[in-house]
């Protein structure tokens, strides 16, 4: 090597005397650029990799707060619900009581009309209509149930 060749020569040695990884730029050849460019290939697609994984990460934790904020809304519209339930319940269970108790009058009245064979046509007739009122209250009663159910 000339003087001149050996000016532009990367040092072998780390300040300090110790010995590096500094590479001598006129022995580096195609094999080591091929292993360098590999390197740095993988590299990038770790870094890419990394990337994307910290970026579904963040996407995860958005999700996460959607959900709990979701979860937040129920409990409170639940909590509305019970509380709603709980001023409705005397008013519901009297108006309950009061159905039943028509219902049991009702009763009572098409048993005490029924003379067995002796019916006139005019006792037959209230007791249909005793029945169809029985009926009609009855259905009341469970619709009023199915309503307070759901």
């Amino acid at each position: 090597m000339s003087k001149k060749e050996n000016d532009y020569q990367l040092p072998s040695t780390v300040d300090g005397g110790q010995k590096g990884s500094v590479i001598d730029v006129y022995t580096f050849g195609n094999a080591e650029l091929q292993n360098l460019n590999q390197v740095c290939d993988t590299v990038r697609q770790v870094t890419c990799t990394i990337a994307e994984a910290v970026k579904y990460v963040e996407n995860v934790k958005l999700e996460i707060k959607r959900l709990d904020t979701q979860m937040q809304c129920f409990i409170a519209q639940t909590n509305a619900n019970v509380e709603r339930f709980k001023t409705a319940m005397p008013v519901l269970e009297s108006q309950l009581n009061n159905i039943s108790r028509r219902i049991d009058k009702i009763t009572d009245e098409i048993i005490d009309n029924t003379h067995g064979s002796n019916m006139t046509k005019t006792d037959m007739e209230k007791q249909e209509l005793l029945l169809n009122l029985l009926t009609n209250v009855n259905d009341s009663f469970n619709n009023m149930l199915a309503k307070i159910l759901l």
